[in-house]
């Protein structure tokens, strides 16, 4: 088996990649930036999905919480994540040489990271869908079997949950984890226990390389003095949606937020929870991109942002919004009944819309 050994470039091109792609989801800038300054020296190793034996065990890590809210915490990312892993590999009786990421996004391409890191593993170059996602069962990993599901917030505060049914076992767990004074400040998650045979059937290959190549990109162009804007809607086979200064936001976790965007003429308003969903512009009848395809936001020098990373943008700042069609994988059913769903549920009645026949029929 071939493996690459991340260097603190690709660290550092993979936050902002990953960042971008996690399209206003999956954790703020702050979160992998303090995540890589805890990884020792060529502690990360990255395996292709082909060169995973079949055999292998791995599980998801993930990280949950209010990013305002962990702010203000203490924690040891990895050691907490490694204690939800390690209770997983328990409750299977097996032990894991791999581990793999639920999403991409500036927090939690990095959560699995720390765990293999403290625990001497291999991350899988693979996640469930080369974005942020908006419910766990919007990705790719929802077809297999989620529980056991192991939540750690500290050593002394764990559990272990299973279920029969992926959609019951998500309606009992979110609930206990916002409403338990033990885990309401963010905890770990394990879950979706497979061998390297199953991961192959289901992963959406070479999701962190992707996203450390986007990261590059971004800083090529800004080195070069060219656009790291139009440079990242090229790479992105996408579309820029808009610039203009942010006007007001709120964040959505379990309810809805949104971000009011306006350059004068022109106001954007984009609906998130905390993913970006929907975006709307008040010159348009039609929306100019929704969910699973990506919408992103950028500062035009270059600084890719999720939506919990708006707080720290001035109010002269220009941004732009990038649009992009997501994987295939997320327009097929039933991926894009879930979505659906999520748009049905925030007041959405219409039908998908793919960004390129929207851009196909301006």
């Amino acid at each position: 088996m071939t493996l690459r050994t991340l260097t603190n470039t690709d660290l550092t091109d993979l936050l902002f990649g990953a960042a971008l792609l996690g399209s206003g989801g999956g954790g703020p800038l702050w979160l992998g930036a303090q995540i890589i300054k805890t990884l020792p020296p060529n502690s990360v190793r990255l395996a292709e999905v082909s060169d995973v034996p079949d055999d292998a065990m791995m599980g998801v890590t993930s990280f949950a919480g209010v990013p305002a809210v962990l702010e203000k915490q203490s924690i040891d990312y990895g050691q907490v994540t490694s204690c939800a892993y390690q209770s997983l590999q328990k409750a299977k009786a097996q032990s894991f040489s791999h581990v793999l990421p639920l999403e991409t996004g500036a927090g939690n391409s990095f959560i699995p990271l720390a765990v293999a890191a403290a625990n001497n593993l291999i991350v899988v170059d693979a996640d469930g869908a080369r974005r942020a996602i908006p419910s766990p069962l919007a990705c790719t990993w929802a077809s297999l079997p989620m529980s056991p599901i192991a939540v750690a917030a500290s050593e002394t505060a764990q559990l272990t949950i299973n279920g029969a049914n992926n959609s019951v076992t998500m309606e009992a767990l979110f609930p206990m984890l916002l409403g338990a004074p033990s885990f309401n400040k963010g905890v770990a998650l394990a879950m979706w226990s497979m061998n390297g045979a199953t991961m192959k059937q289901n992963a959406v290959a070479g999701s962190i390389s992707y996203a450390i190549a986007l990261g590059r990109t971004i800083r090529e162009a800004q080195q070069q003095a060219g656009s790291p804007v139009q440079a990242a809607v090229d790479y992105l086979h996408g579309h820029l949606l808009f610039i203009g200064q942010l006007k007001m936001f709120s964040q959505g976790v379990t309810s809805l937020g949104s971000s009011v965007f306006s350059n004068g003429s022109t106001e954007v308003v984009v609906y998130n929870q905390p993913d970006n969903l929907l975006v709307w512009s008040n010159q348009h009848a039609q929306p100019l991109a929704m969910a699973p395809d990506l919408i992103c936001f950028m500062t035009t020098t270059g600084q890719p942002l999720s939506t919990a990373d708006l707080g720290m943008v001035k109010p002269d700042q220009d941004i732009a919004i990038i649009g992009a069609p997501a994987l295939s994988q997320l327009r097929q059913p039933p991926l894009i009944f879930a979505y659906m769903a999520i748009l049905n549920a925030i007041g959405y009645a219409g039908p998908f819309l793919p960004i390129e026949d929207i851009f196909a029929s301006a």
